[in-house]
């Protein structure tokens, strides 16, 4: 194999690693959204800091939201909503390390010139 023709395969095989990194990035971006009460919402750390600061600023237990469509949606218990916005985010996030983790295994110089 001449030198042209290994950095075309080794090109090649970059561009599916950035390709695989995207999908991974999309699929976690799919894993961050929660169901509630009619609801949809992204467990996204800007969601969930602002969840915590009505939390922290409301005596209130149950609040109006407005989801990801824009739909106001009752929010029964603050607590509970925070509580399951803040698991998912942490199970999307896990999730995606480990798929990304296997990904950079595959990465290595010694894995693309074999």
């Amino acid at each position: 194999m001449t030198t042209l023709q290994k950095a075309f395969e080794i090109s090649k095989i970059m561009a599916t690693i950035a390709n695989q990194k995207r999908i991974l990035y999309e699929e976690y971006d799919l894993d961050l959204f929660y169901f509630n009460n009619g609801g949809v919402f992204k467990a996204s750390k800007e969601c969930i800091s602002y969840i915590k600061s009505i939390k922290d600023l409301s005596s209130d237990v149950s609040v109006v939201l407005l989801d990801e469509n824009n739909t106001p949606v009752k929010i029964e218990n603050i607590d509970t909503f925070l509580n399951a916005l803040v698991d998912k985010h942490i199970q999307a996030n896990n999730k995606f390390f480990f798929q990304y983790e296997s990904l950079k295994i595959a990465e290595t110089v010694e894995s693309i010139v074999k």
